[in-house]
């Protein structure tokens, strides 16, 4: 039992000096990296190497991360046998959330084209985390998408954005409420 911890602990130094020497290679590299993983999403390191740019602000970034955001870190959520003693979490929607404003463009083209229902349910979160603080200037953006958007799958996924901040913002009451109802109405 004891070797097992040893050895545990052992690869768990190795793959911590792994990603930091990954990390340590700067950013073209880490773009480079993702972009290599993103089909097969192996590596230990993915998770960190996605959370540092986002605290970094990398803004050239952004392409890659949204390409992630149906990522989930391995180390939490449900385990083999079906149990699970963390939420899941999705490193990109995060990272997205640490970059902002910039990433805006972006995220709402993958609330509208998401190829999975995990990576439109992050977008929306991480759009709606960025836009927390100003949420009748987010309901702005996406009601201004979703008319200019030409599938119906794309305005769906839209309208679930509205919603979502709608729902938060009428639930914090006040003149802000009416605002947002204002916001969310359509031309």
């Amino acid at each position: 039992m004891v070797l097992i911890m040893v050895v545990s602990e052992l690869s768990l130094q190795a793959q911590d000096e792994t990603c930091g020497r990954l990390l340590d290679s700067g950013t073209a590299f880490a773009l480079r990296f993702l972009r290599e993983q993103n089909a097969a999403r192996t590596s230990p390191c993915i998770s960190e190497v996605i959370m540092t740019l986002g605290r970094a602000r990398i803004k050239s970034a952004v392409p890659e991360l949204v390409l992630y955001l149906d990522y989930k870190d391995p180390k939490t959520g449900a385990g083999p046998d079906g149990g699970g003693t963390t939420m899941p979490i999705y490193p990109a929607a995060e990272a997205l959330f640490d970059i902002g404003k910039p990433a805006t463009q972006e995220v709402m083209q993958a609330i509208e084209a998401a190829g999975s229902m995990v990576a439109r349910r992050n977008a929306i979160t991480a759009f709606h985390n960025i836009y927390r603080d100003d949420l009748v200037d987010g309901i702005r953006l996406l009601r201004k998408q979703a008319e200019s958007c030409t599938t119906t799958s794309g305005r769906n996924g839209l309208a679930t954005g509205i919603s979502r901040l709608l729902e938060d913002c009428l639930s914090r009451g006040g003149q802000g409420a009416a605002a947002c109802r204002a916001a969310a109405q359509t031309l």
